[in-house]
């Protein structure tokens, strides 16, 4: 048996050298395919909470001159009132 087996992976005039090939071939190419997906799904993954971040940090500058604009207009209106009393 061990002859046969040891022939299957060496004698190129054998049927099943090729099929044991093929067989490694897919192994390898369905790994590499495998890892390609999985590497796929984790950089959409940090893509999505990158880009959820990057969106709270846009709402908070949004907050900020909008704080920013009320305090200037209150602070306008303030002066204007002030001038009009004297």
């Amino acid at each position: 048996m061990l002859p046969f087996i040891s022939n299957v992976f060496n004698d190129p005039s054998d049927p099943w050298y090729y099929v044991v090939g093929v067989i490694f071939l897919l192994l390898i190419f369905g790994a590499v395919a495998l890892y390609m997906v999985w590497v796929g799904k984790k950089n959409k993954q940090n893509a999505d909470k990158t880009d959820g971040a990057v969106e709270a940090d846009n709402v908070d500058k949004a907050e900020v001159k909008a704080d920013e604009q009320a305090t200037e207009n209150t602070d306008a209106t303030a002066h204007l009132q002030e001038q009009d009393k004297k």
